[in-house]
Order: structure tokens, then sequence, then C-alpha cells
């Protein structure tokens, strides 16, 4: 990649940050065995490699709402769990600088830490620890816990005094902080950090930085305690889901077991209105596991669980994530898009309805691709949307069957190209081009006279390009009927070239004839047509086409006497060509 390929440096930045933003978001998502987060790593590295090109050493300060590049913003907070700067800032990080001689190997265990930071939930990973710990070097990083602690030093001699801080004392402090309950994270931490003897020198960043607590704003221990009482939240959430799972396939009561049912139901709505996704995400893979763990001895129980899991794609679910994404144009996509990825065939009714309902066209985007993977082993559900009454559901949906590409779309697409809207019948002969099959080619044909140009021309030009030799009757037809002397010129040749092109020798006696015509007192258009008709004529292979036009050609007044000279030197120049390179 180049610069021109991204634009300014500041852009390249930007799509670096934001391509680390979605990557880390993805991987919280996903195993760590998955290919997914190594896609997104890869496309880190490739902008990350860009911007080192134009520059020696790229620098990023970071705040705890957004990340600067060159003092312009290039990343805002989205004010979620996963937001970049946020676990960033959270840590005491406020600056990373990418030096040139980084290679993938240690951009991609810089990526690992920070997906390390968030998907821990046994005990809290910091940041700057796990830096330090990983010795990078290319890589370099500032921390508030060392400059916080250098320059209390200036201006309170008392820190700099001898002091040392025991193994116990550091366990008081790190049981206190996993002890700490929500509402009094701030006051006890401050309250241990006071009663500690701490130096200087000798201590971990992380305990410099807990340290310091004292010293801190009180924006930045509210800041502290908002981060402690998340962290124990989604711990004890992932630790409810899994303890759930585990009674229910534990359980030996069939009334307990439904009673655990019911509770798993009640969970996935309360996660759904809090718009937890990682965790939401985390469910339903819980509850396909489950259904196929169970599926063998237990098959009652695994059914109760499908209907749980299908219940995640059913209309009241999808209502949810619709209103979700209407909210803004902006709203992010990826976790709504990672929850939908989990579900199966079974929802694409109800995603074809959510299809019809989203206002934005970024989401309306990323669901017709969902459903192009989705619809692959089910065509003929999303078929089902050709018969909606709103024209763009029908268009979205051919545009989806095009994708898919299988003669099982012909038949719902050629219905689409009937459709009275030219939008959706364009959008149908696109699609059955992209599946350029003998039964699509087929439907295409009949479309030759559909009332608009643009598909004439498209569908003209997709049969001479693919050689469809079925289309020479339906193109007779309509190059002899008096109507096509009204058609525009260019679509005119387009029409006689593909004759020419797929036709054999009744369609060249329909070019010689048309070619052929006089006129004492013929009108611009005639003769136009005429002369079209000559250099179609001139694109068929076979001596018949020579000997017409070397009889033109030895006319002494004939009015293709100079062209047809010229054509026959063209395909005697093409053969010497064609022979010199077998």
């Amino acid at each position: 990649m180049t610069k021109e390929d991204y634009g300014s440096l500041s852009d390249i930045a930007a799509e670096f940050v934001s391509a680390l933003s979605r990557g880390l978001k993805t991987s919280v998502l996903y195993p760590a065995n998955s290919s997914i987060p190594g896609e997104f790593r890869q496309t880190c590295w490739e902008k990350l490699s860009a911007a080192l090109d134009e520059r020696e050493c790229i620098e990023f300060q970071i705040g705890r709402q957004e990340i600067l590049f060159d003092s312009e913003s290039v990343f805002e907070s989205d004010g979620r769990e996963t937001d970049l700067s946020g676990i960033m800032h959270r840590d005491g990080v406020r600056g990373i600088r990418f030096r040139k001689g980084i290679d993938l190997h240690e951009f991609s265990r810089f990526f690992d830490c920070l997906r390390t930071v968030l998907v821990s939930t046994e005990a809290y990973e910091d940041f700057v620890n796990i830096l330090w710990e990983s010795d990078f070097d290319f890589i370099e990083y500032d921390a508030v816990d060392e400059f916080t602690v250098t320059a209390a030093a200036m201006e309170v001699p008392r820190l700099a005094s001898e002091h040392t801080l025991s193994d116990s004392d550091v366990g008081d402090l790190i049981r206190n902080e996993r002890a700490t309950s929500a509402t009094g994270a701030k006051e006890s931490l401050i309250k241990t950090a006071e009663s500690a003897n701490i130096a200087k020198q000798g201590l971990r960043p992380t305990s410099r930085f807990v340290a310091d607590l004292q010293y801190f704003s009180e924006q930045e221990k509210d800041a502290i305690r908002s981060m402690l009482e998340k962290d124990q939240e989604v711990s004890i959430e992932f630790s409810a889901i899994d303890l759930l799972f585990d009674i229910a396939i534990n359980e030996r009561a069939d009334r307990d077991f439904m009673l655990t049912c019911d509770t798993l139901d009640n969970m996935f709505n309360t996660l759904l209105d809090g718009e937890k996704f990682a965790l939401l995400v985390y469910m339903i893979e819980k509850y396909r596991s489950t259904v196929t763990l169970l599926s063998k001895d237990a098959r009652l129980r695994s059914e109760r669980l499908r209907q749980g899991y299908n219940r995640c794609g059913d209309r009241i679910r999808i209502s949810k994530l619709t209103e979700i994404l209407n909210r803004s144009e902006s709203e992010d996509l990826d976790s709504v898009q990672s929850y939908l990825e989990q579900l199966d065939w079974s929802a694409l009714t109800q995603l074809l309805w959510m299809l019809g309902e989203l206002e934005y066209f970024p989401a309306r985007k990323m669901l017709c691709d969902l459903l192009q993977s989705k619809g692959r082993k089910k065509p003929e559900i999303i078929s089902g949307a050709i018969y909606d009454a709103r024209w763009f559901v029908v268009r979205n949906a051919a545009n989806i069957l095009g994708q898919i590409g299988t003669d099982k779309s012909v038949p719902p697409l050629k219905k689409a190209a009937a459709h009275e809207d030219e939008r959706v019948r364009w959008e149908a002969v696109l699609a059955l081009c992209k599946i350029n099959s003998g039964i699509s080619n087929d439907a295409l044909i009949s479309l030759l006279t559909d009332d608009s140009d643009r598909i004439r021309r498209t569908v003209v030009h997709h049969l001479g390009k693919n050689m469809v030799k079925t289309a020479q009757s339906a193109l007779l037809s309509i190059v002899t009927a008096k109507q096509f002397k009204m058609f525009e010129p260019a679509e005119q040749r387009e029409f006689l070239n593909t004759l020419a092109l797929v036709g054999d020798q009744k369609a060249f006696a329909c070019l010689k004839k048309l070619a052929g015509k006089r006129f004492t007192f013929g009108s611009e258009s005639a003769k136009r047509l005429r002369d079209l008709a000559f250099q179609a004529l001139t694109l068929q292979d076979g001596d018949y086409v020579d000997q017409i036009l070397n009889k033109w050609a030895s006319k002494s007044k004939g009015v293709h006497r100079a062209s047809a000279k010229s054509a026959l030197a063209r395909r005697m120049k093409n053969r010497e060509s064609k022979a010199r390179n077998v």
C-alpha cells in the first residue's frame, strides 16, 4: 500500500486506530484460535506499515475520550467497555510510539497485549504492566505512573524519602482491591494506599500506579472506581452464564431443568435490554454448544435449549436490534453484526423482515452481506422477499440472490425482472448476469425488449461478451423490426455487434441486407444504420464474409468500397498475427 491508497498521513493514522479498535472489539467476541482476529490484526499491520512508510515514528497521544495524532483527533470514545482509548488511559498510558523497524511479529504481540486486557475476567490485567513485561524493541509508551511520581517527588519532598514496601503490604493492597465492593472501591483503595509505606524505587509500574492513587484528581478516582465496578460486573455475568448452563446440563429433575431454561431466557432478555453484546454472543455460543452436547443422550432437553437458541433470532429480539440500529447512522454495527452472525438459517425470515425496517444504508449493507453468507444453503428463503410489497426489499433480495449465484435463484429473479419499478428490474438483471448460466442467460434473452434502454444495453452486452448463441433468434427479431430504427445509435451498434458475434450465416444474411441498402433520398439515420450494420458484419469470421467484402471493395462507386478495403486489410493482418503466435 502507498500513501495514495489511503490519503494523508492523518487519514492513514485514523484508519489504523479505527482498524485497531474494530479488531479488538471483534477479538473479544471470538476465541483466540479463530481466524477472524488474525484477519483484523493483518489489516491493522498494513495500515501501520503505510504510515511508517511516510514517517520514521508514528506517535499517538492517549486521552480518556480520544486519541490524538499530530494534535488532531483520530479516534473518539464510543463509551463502551471495549473502548480503545478508555482501556489504555485507565491503566495510565498517555502516549504510544511505533518506530520504523517494527515487524508483524512485534505488532502482533502488542495486539495480543491489548486483547489480554480486554478478555481477562478472572482478575484485572494492567496494560502498562503487560507492556513492561513484553519489552518491545520498536514500541514505546508514556505511562502516568512514571511521570506522576517524578513530578510529585519534585514538588513534595516527603515522597522522595526512604520508605519500603513489604511483600505483605503489596499482598494486602491487591487482596483489598479484589475484595472491594463496587460502592466502596474508591475509598477503600485510597485508604490502603495511604496506610502502606511506598517508596519510589523498586516498585513495579502497576504497584506505583495504585500507590499514587491518593494524589489523583477526583475525576481520575471516579474513573478507576467505574472501571472496577465494570470489571466486577462483567466477570460475574460471564460466570453466571457458565454456571446456569452447567446446572442445565447436570440437572436431574425435569421441572428444575425447565426453571433453569426460563432463567436463561430471562437473563438473555436482560442482557439484550442492556445491549451487552459480548455477553449475548457468549451466551448464544453456549446455547449452541450445549444443544450439541445433549443431542445424543437427552434429546428432549436439547430441544428445549434449541428453542431458547432459536428465540435469539425471533421477531421480538430482531425488533430490538432493529431499534438499536435505527437510532443513528453512526451506531456501532460491529456488535450487532457479531450477534447476528451467531444465528443459523432459521432466523433468515426475520432477518429479511429486518432488512425492510432498517433506515440507514450502512446497516442495510451489513445485513445484505450477512444474508448473502447465510442464504447460500437456503436460497429459497431469500427468494420469499421477492414477493414483498416494498420495492427496496425486492431490490436487495435480488442483489443477495445474485451474490449467492446458483440456478435456484433464477426463477425468483425472473419475477423480479418483471417488477414495475425499473430499479428492481435493473438489480435483477445484474444478478442474472452474475449467475451467467444457461438458464440465467435464457432469462436475460427475454429482457432484450425491456422498456429501459440501460437494461436492454446491459443484457445485449452480456450476451455478446459471453457468446450466448441462443440469443440469435431474439436479436434477429429486434434488428429487423421497424422500431429498431428508433433506437439510439449506441444501442443499435450494441445490438448489431452482438448479433454478429453470436450469430451464424442467418445473422450474416441479415447484416448483409442492412449494409447493402441503397438510398436515393435516404435519411441520415437510415444511412447511419447501414454503416453500423457493415461494421458489425466485419466482426464475423468465415470465407463468406471475405467474399462480400471483396465484392464491395472491387466496385468502382460502391458506398462501402473504401471501408471494405480497410476491413480486408485488418482481417489479413489479424490472421497473420494469429499464425505467428501459434
